[in-house]
């Protein structure tokens, strides 16, 4: 695989500059989105994989409209991408997610910089 660089430095802090589609919902506290993201399987490429992932506002960037339990919106989340094999970017997201952990594979071409 190939590496990148990971996040640019403001602050103190490390934000990621990569951005995948998801979907969002509003999440168990009030300064949290439920973050839906449309994943491939890695041991089954030919297979989706939903992922599930809790992430702070900040990391959920252009949100197509309000979210609410029952209407989730497209949106893009910020996550880091530390690699690419075989039309997959591997990409470190930035938070715990079910059922993938820390990790997760999407098609490549679905995979934006974030230039803020």
């Amino acid at each position: 695989m190939t590496e990148s660089t990971n996040g640019n430095r403001k602050g103190g802090h490390s934000y990621p500059h990569f951005l995948i589609p998801c979907r969002v919902v509003p999440g168990m506290f009030r300064d949290e989105w439920l973050v839906l993201i449309d994943a491939v399987d890695p041991k089954n490429p030919g297979e989706p994989l939903e992922v599930q992932m809790f992430a702070h506002p900040l990391l959920v960037v252009r949100l197509e409209g309000t979210p609410t339990r029952e209407q989730p919106v497209k949106g893009w989340v910020r996550v880091e991408q530390v690699g690419v094999q075989n039309g997959l970017a591997k990409i470190l997201l930035p938070q715990f997610a079910q059922p993938v952990g820390t990790y997760l594979y999407i098609n490549k071409d679905l995979v934006e910089e974030f230039t803020s």
